[in-house]
């Protein structure tokens, strides 16, 4: 008997403790028919609402900031507060150098208020952003940076494309997409990415680089001499109608020289081959690839030693 006293007792007691700070600080809301905290509560207006929340971004204290808007966008999603409230959502990240989370919060606006007169800020935005991850910043992980950020540049700029595919950044935006692919060593994808900016910005200034990038790739995965030149070929092919189109560019004379070295890479494969066929004493298919790097690519070394081979088999009279 006494024991079960001494349980109602501190039960009591219990409820005494944390009865009046509950009170204190939860209320009956009639409108909404819910225990409220007022502390959290939004204010009674978006208006007075994301006024409450400038007041803490510009202190600034962009943690307690950004919660409010965030109260903004939760009680009042359909206001005309509503896509500055996202806005600066994204820009209290973008403070704190919580860049991907700020990308993710500008991307926000774009799809929900696409009416917003940010969005041009935004992209612009985005694109600072996406140029950051492709530079080597990376994600932070519990406070370490430690996150790879080629792969976040990748999708920042696919979407700065899909956001505005004509706009002021798009080009520029398809071109970095080529490099962050290209750095991640993803060729045919970079091919890919260069290739559509051709395609669908001929004019842009930075096409000249764009196919400038895509015979670099070409050349970057084209296997070593002896095996299928084909990129090499490819690689070929882009650089020299780059020089014959725009002998006067500025990649000219980087193009002039990575044709060279190429053509000396070409000429070696062509040169290996004739090689085995001359180990297997079939000197007349020799014969044929040697002449082909003396007629194809005179100038580069290999041209000399097919010269000399050539010379070697006539001298042997096993060529008929």
């Amino acid at each position: 008997m006494k024991k079960t006293v001494v349980k109602i007792l501190a039960f009591m007691l219990f409820l005494f403790i944390f009865a009046e700070p509950a009170g204190a600080f939860w209320v009956w809301t009639p409108k909404t028919k819910k225990w409220e905290n007022p502390k959290q509560a939004p204010k009674d207006t978006p208006k007075s609402q994301f006024e409450f929340a400038m007041s803490f971004f510009n202190a600034p204290n962009y943690k307690r900031a950004q919660a409010e808007f965030r109260r903004l966008l939760k009680a009042y999603p359909n206001s005309e507060f509503a896509p500055e409230a996202q806005y600066y959502v994204g820009l209290c990240y973008q403070k704190e150098e919580q860049y991907y989370q700020a990308f993710e919060s500008y991307q926000k606006v774009i799809e929900a208020y696409p009416y917003s007169e940010r969005v041009d800020k935004i992209i612009a935005e985005q694109f600072d952003i996406g140029k950051l991850f492709y530079d080597g910043y990376k994600s932070k992980l519990f406070g370490l940076a430690i996150l790879p950020s080629t792969d976040k540049a990748v999708e920042i700029f696919e979407k700065i494309v899909e956001n505005s595919a004509y706009g002021k950044y798009a080009d520029s935006a398809q071109y970095y997409l080529g490099l962050s692919y290209k750095k991640m060593g993803q060729h045919k994808e970079a091919i890919d990415a260069f290739q559509k900016l051709l395609d669908e910005y001929p004019q842009s200034k930075l096409a000249e680089e764009a196919k400038f990038q895509i015979g670099q790739c070409y050349m970057k995965a084209a296997p070593k001499p002896g095996y299928d030149q084909a990129n090499t070929e490819e690689s070929i092919r882009e650089f020299k109608e780059l020089v014959e189109s725009n002998p006067e560019g500025e990649k000219t004379t980087d193009a002039v020289k990575i044709l060279d070295k190429l053509k000396e890479k070409k000429a070696e494969s062509i040169y290996s081959t004739a090689k085995f066929y001359e180990r297997i004493s079939k000197f007349n298919s020799a014969q044929l690839y040697y002449k082909q790097i003396l007629n194809e690519y005179p100038k580069t070394t290999w041209a000399v030693k097919a010269l000399e081979r050539l010379e070697i088999l006539k001298n042997k009279r096993k060529i008929k």
